[in-house]
């Protein structure tokens, strides 16, 4: 599963946004990685 870049800005925007949670794309995409490695 490759995320792109425009998804990873677009998650990284609703986590601050719902969250209050200040995410850079990269660490958005270092998140999704680690959950697709334990429930992938």
């Amino acid at each position: 599963m490759k995320l792109s870049t425009e998804l990873l800005g677009e998650l990284a925007h609703i986590f601050n946004e719902e969250f209050g949670i200040k995410l850079t794309p990269v660490q958005v995409k270092e998140m999704a990685n680690l959950l697709i490695f334990w429930f992938g």
